[in-house]
């Protein structure tokens, strides 16, 4: 998920790619590559907060 936000707010000061310019929304294609690494990342984050309180839930 890091690494999904570092790379879009980088692509804010970079010059899109001359053969692609800006898609959808106004974004690059770095940055719309980016949405699902933030995704996957905050579902992984989830999880795994969520396993944790079970596994302390069932230990207490």
């Amino acid at each position: 998920m890091g690494y999904g936000i570092a790379r879009t707010t980088a692509e804010f000061f970079r010059q899109p790619d001359w053969f692609l310019g800006y898609l959808m929304f106004g974004l690059t294609m770095g940055q719309l590559l980016s949405i699902p690494m933030i995704a996957i990342g905050a579902v992984m984050i989830w999880r795994a907060r969520r396993a944790a309180r079970t596994q302390t839930a069932l230990t207490a």
